[in-house]
């Protein structure tokens, strides 16, 4: 029987990273860095055997840095989206339909702009209650929202629920499955001050065919989160099923190690706390491998 080691080895070989932060980024730092950029994420997947990643950005599209670096790094795939954020003109067709057409293969709905991200900041007297919604007043899908859907059905998009309430996350992925959209993400729940859902909430999206992530970055000494520790983490997969979970990092800042050994650092935490190495396939690469269309 191989040990350990050996199992952690075995199990990032294939894994997909569905939430690395990529450079350059007007998000982070002055001069618009990250730690990496497009190609250095990409050359680091390849390295660690990773056929796939995502490239996330809160600010831009990030599908035509990834068609460029992808010029020049062979043998893995570089996903790249769009976030809705105010820097894309929120909830903005126009934008989404740009950004289909440049290949984005992700469409996170609003992120740093969410007003539930923003109310969350302010528990925490560090943000405003002002921000994007998806619901109208009487607790309606916009319009516009509905549209978007149409087109990352078009496109054949995965879907991320973004930093949105709960309320909203869960008429998003009714609409979305009403629609026939089958790839969609649960954008760490639980993981995360932005999101800050119950167990239940989560099993519920769960329920409905969203992935449910849960991301590595909320565990790092330096982040600002009140989010699950390593046990609590490993509790809450059990709750919600680790067939419907996907772990990733969410890493890119300047604290962060590079992205694949933060997903190894995440596969042996879990495995250290008693998660079967096939319940750790399936939130490393079976499940990111579905929802990447590999």
């Amino acid at each position: 029987m191989a040990n350990k080691d050996t199992i952690i080895d075995d199990l990032i070989v294939g894994s997909i990273d569905l939430h690395v932060h990529v450079g350059p980024d007007p998000s982070h730092r002055a001069g618009g860095t990250r730690r990496y950029d497009v190609a250095q994420v990409g050359e680091m997947a390849k390295a660690a055997g990773q056929p796939a990643v995502a490239c996330k950005s809160h600010q831009q599209v990030t599908a035509s840095l990834a068609s460029l670096a992808s010029r020049m790094v062979s043998g893995v795939k570089l996903l790249g989206g769009i976030t809705l954020n105010k820097t894309v003109g929120g909830l903005n067709p126009h934008a989404v339909r740009m950004a289909g057409e440049l290949g984005a293969r992700i469409l996170w709905f609003p992120t740093h702009h969410a007003a539930h991200h923003n109310s969350t900041l302010v528990e925490g007297g560090k943000g405003d209650n002002k921000g994007i919604r998806v619901l109208d007043e009487d607790g309606t899908l916009l319009p516009e929202v509905h549209e978007i859907l149409d087109l990352v059905l078009h496109y054949d998009m995965l879907l991320g629920t973004g930093h949105v309430s709960f309320p909203e996350a869960l008429a998003l992925v009714q609409a979305a499955k009403a629609r026939g959209i089958k790839r969609i993400v649960a954008t760490h729940p639980l993981s995360s001050n932005s999101s800050r859902f119950t167990v239940a909430e989560a099993r519920r999206l769960a329920d409905l065919g969203a992935a449910v992530e849960f991301t590595f970055v909320a565990m790092m000494p330096f982040s600002r989160s009140s989010s699950p520790n390593a046990k609590e983490t490993a509790d809450a997969m059990r709750e919600i099923g680790p067939e419907r979970c996907i772990i990733s990092t969410d890493f890119g800042a300047y604290a962060t190690p590079p992205p694949p050994e933060g997903l190894r650092m995440f596969i042996a935490t879990l495995l250290n706390q008693g998660m079967a190495p096939e319940q750790v396939d399936f939130m490393a690469r079976r499940n990111p491998a579905r929802l990447a269309a590999l």
